[in-house]
């Protein structure tokens, strides 16, 4: 069985169905993984970085209901001690490799802190895949690829006329 993780994006997609004008497609898109991902039984993990930041936006009243379907249909991961360490090895690669860039010309200071957060739980966790669109956090990836694949949402594959989910 495979163990991928999805990044916020995908459910922010696939679950909230938001999107602005140019992303409308990644909606359709992202529900689609996650089909596919569950017709394969693989094991969908996500961090716990990544719940913090789906239910950012979510009403305070709506935030336990939608960690409980969550819950329900992902395996949620903590940030834990062994991330914290790996956090701090790929940070300290990055910064060798990259010794004048300059976060505020790239990306948020706080966002690659998250987007490390997100990969160091992913390779303490040993997952293969990682589904992400998010730039940045599939650079950083690079670091690693040797021990984690990157892949951007597939588009949607109707290989089956009976499959449900195009009806």
């Amino acid at each position: 069985m495979s163990i991928v993780m999805v990044d916020t994006h995908v459910l922010i997609w696939a679950i909230k169905e938001r999107a602005n004008d140019a992303q409308k497609h990644k909606v359709k898109h992202a529900q689609y993984l996650l089909h596919q991902l569950d017709k394969q039984g693989a094991q969908t993990v996500i961090s716990t970085i990544v719940v913090s930041e789906l239910l950012r936006d979510v009403e305070i009243d709506k935030q336990k209901e939608m960690y409980m379907v969550l819950q329900k249909n992902f395996l949620i991961m903590p940030f834990c001690n062994r991330a914290a360490l790996e956090c701090a090895r790929i940070a300290k690669i990055h910064d060798l490799k990259n010794p004048k860039e300059d976060l505020k010309d790239t990306h948020s200071n706080t966002a690659m802190k998250s987007d490390w957060m997100i990969l160091a739980t992913a390779l303490v966790n040993n997952v293969q895949v990682l589904y992400t669109e998010d730039k940045p956090l599939t650079n950083m990836a690079k670091l690693v690829e040797e021990k984690i694949t990157v892949v951007p949402i597939p588009e949607p594959v109707q290989e089956d006329i009976f499959d449900p989910f195009f009806y």
